[in-house]
């Protein structure tokens, strides 16, 4: 982020320049590379936080928003300090929630697709909700009987949304629907049963709550 002040008592300039869908092949703003849909949400999740910042700030006024490339604001000089300090721990934020997404198979080596968009938040509430989707894919055993190949797997997809402000230490698991692809019968069940027992009605865990509430879904569908 950039200010300019054009006195000491004046108004002050801020422009951020958002990391580009399209970084470099090392990384960018922090961030390991990537898909295009994780960098794409990193712009999206921080976009929000703009505009939530933009919102608790009376004596701002937007001059360029999202999705224009550039974002600029104006506010007094004095609250120029504050501004900086929230857009920082924004930043550090989205920076968790990606890399909480990003590393769930490295918890939890079942997991085979993670997908995340963000959407209306319920009951015409004003911030929008991550909705994250996860294929859980479990292999027990695999043999050669005659000609043909017999895999014993199952595949279950998981739905459920995460609040902006608390994803990634804490995940209510209470709206989560399971889908079983295929497998044994009763796998969707447990597998829910054990993403609701994770701390209550939410999952406490730090930036690893992802992935360990999930590999406790896989514990429960393998043990059926």
């Amino acid at each position: 982020a950039r200010s300019g002040v054009g006195g000491g008592t004046g108004p002050a300039r801020v422009t951020l320049e958002p990391p580009p869908l399209e970084p470099a092949p090392d990384c960018v703003a922090g961030l390991r590379p990537g898909s295009h849909a994780l960098r794409k949400l990193g712009r999206e999740l921080f976009a929000c936080a703009w505009r939530s910042l933009l919102a608790r700030l009376p004596h701002a006024t937007a001059i360029t928003a999202p999705p224009a490339s550039t974002w600029e604001l104006t506010v007094p000089s004095s609250e120029v300090p504050g501004l900086v300090r929230r857009l920082d721990s924004a930043a550090l934020r989205v920076y968790d929630q990606i890399e909480a997404l990003r590393n769930a198979r490295k918890g939890c080596p079942e997991v085979v697709q993670v997908d995340a968009q963000l959407r209306d938040g319920d009951g015409g509430g004003t911030e929008p909700l991550l909705s994250i989707t996860v294929a859980l894919l479990l292999e027990r055993s695999a043999m050669r009987v005659g000609s043909e190949f017999k895999v014993d797997a199952s595949k279950c997809v998981f739905k459920f949304t995460a609040d902006l402000f608390s994803f990634p230490e804490a995940i209510n698991w209470s709206d989560i629907s399971v889908r079983q692809v295929f497998g044994r019968g009763g796998e969707a069940e447990a597998a829910a049963r054990a993403l609701r027992c994770q701390g209550g009605a939410a999952c406490h865990g730090g930036g690893g709550g992802l992935a360990e509430a999930l590999a406790a879904a896989a514990g429960a569908m393998r043990r059926v």
